[in-house]
């Protein structure tokens, strides 16, 4: 496996639905009562600012008996060819990441977008690695749309630069009431297996591959593929902080 140039090397930064019903409601409350219980959990919550799903994200991104089978299937992933080997990059390419090193995203990205027309010349595997660098400066730009349609075609294409690393970024998109539900139709073609390819090593990773299992498990449900959300559903961790949405998908599944 080819290795990319360390100049490219980045470490991610760190940096709603209300109820129609009022069972539902007692039921995600029972659900996180019973999750505080549990060892781990309440440190967690304690730990992690974000650990409370805001209204907008349970209005959003719950699973809905109406919504069961109501989508067509997803495309599935392909490969086209071998993986892309990243060479030196050009003296353009080497600016436009530093201007993302410096976080200055919108640079960055105007930067990316030249390699990416092809104007400095950089081979295919530096192109391929500015396309998931613009996806996470438009993420970081608040551009959540954009950053979706960044990712999008990287995720479809195993066989990319950074199609395991698109992963996260995915993942963190899924935590956003706008993109939530395509997120996690995209996020699917990472699980032809209940496993998370991802490190979860960290609080933020271990919440990331949770909201991952969760979301796909929901976009599983929407087009109708039952055992498959199941399968994925019941690997959400009961301590996670989408373990009572995920308990909800399963109930709406076993009524079926």
């Amino acid at each position: 496996m080819q290795r990319e140039p360390n100049c490219w090397t980045a470490v991610p930064s760190s940096s709603a639905r209300r109820f129609a019903m009022v069972p539902s409601r007692l039921f995600l409350l029972a659900c996180m009562l019973c999750c505080l219980g549990t060892p781990g959990c309440s440190a967690a919550a304690k730990g992690d600012a974000n650990s409370a799903l805001n209204d907008s994200y349970l209005h959003a991104c719950s699973c809905r008996p109406q919504e069961a089978a109501m989508m067509a299937p997803r495309p599935k992933p392909t490969a086209t060819g071998p993986r892309a080997y990243a060479g030196q990059m050009t003296e353009a390419a080497a600016y436009a990441k530093r201007d993302f090193d410096r976080e200055d995203w919108a640079r960055a990205r105007r930067g990316f977008a030249a390699m990416l027309r092809g104007d400095t010349g950089d081979d295919l595997g530096n192109r391929q690695i500015a396309a998931y660098f613009s996806g996470i400066a438009s993420y970081r730009l608040g551009e959540l749309e954009r950053a979706l349609a960044a990712f999008r075609p990287i995720a479809r294409a195993t066989n990319h630069y950074k199609h395991r690393e698109t992963l996260f970024w995915l993942s963190k998109l899924a935590q956003h009431p706008r993109v939530c539900t395509a997120a996690g139709d995209v996020l699917v073609g990472y699980f032809p297996s209940p496993v998370v390819p991802l490190p979860q090593t960290t609080p933020e990773q271990r919440d990331a591959a949770s909201r991952a299992l969760y979301a796909a498990g929901r976009s599983t449900f929407r087009s109708g593929e039952f055992a498959r959300a199941r399968a994925l559903l019941t690997r959400v961790p009961r301590n996670s902080r989408y373990a009572p949405l995920a308990a909800e998908c399963l109930m709406l599944i076993g009524r079926r």
